[in-house]
């Protein structure tokens, strides 16, 4: 498997991250979708062709799954997640922490060559991490109207 010439780094601003990200699908063979995605399950950005619906189910997923990889971490004593690899019949999910609360997930083919794919993803995350950071969500205040409201 091959890895197209990179283009000129861009700023990590919305538009130029999922500027990346379709460059990440592009560039390296085998990838069909790339996404980073917030810990709480949200699209902080995603690669031009992947549908939106489709790129928020995986978000949640991704959550769930990097949650779980947090889990298994304390429990045994494994530090944090780094990576994690699904192998599916046709594909690889790969994840990546991608900056403070923040995961990038990517979808391939099943002749991808996960380690080009995975070098790939880390390059992208050194090169623009401390962007890639997702804040959590702020706690939700009720309406004007609901405020001494109790349940």
């Amino acid at each position: 498997m091959t890895v197209h010439p990179h283009r000129a780094p861009a700023t990590a601003t919305a538009n130029s991250l999922d500027f990346l990200l379709t460059g990440l699908v592009q560039q390296v063979t085998g990838v069909r979708f790339a996404v980073v995605v917030s810990e709480d399950g949200l699209v902080v950005s995603k690669s031009a062709a992947f549908p939106r619906p489709e790129a928020e189910r995986l978000a949640a997923t991704v959550s769930g799954l990097m949650s779980l990889g947090r889990g298994v971490c304390a429990d045994f004593d494994g530090g944090g997640v780094v990576q994690s690899l699904l192998e599916m019949r046709r594909g690889f999910l790969i994840l990546t922490s991608a900056g403070a609360g923040a995961h990038l997930a990517v979808l391939t083919e099943s002749q991808a060559d996960v380690g080009v794919v995975a070098f790939e993803m880390n390059m992208l995350v050194k090169k623009v991490g401390e962007h890639l950071s997702a804040a959590p969500r702020a706690e939700l205040s009720p309406p004007p109207g609901l405020r001494g409201f109790q349940q």
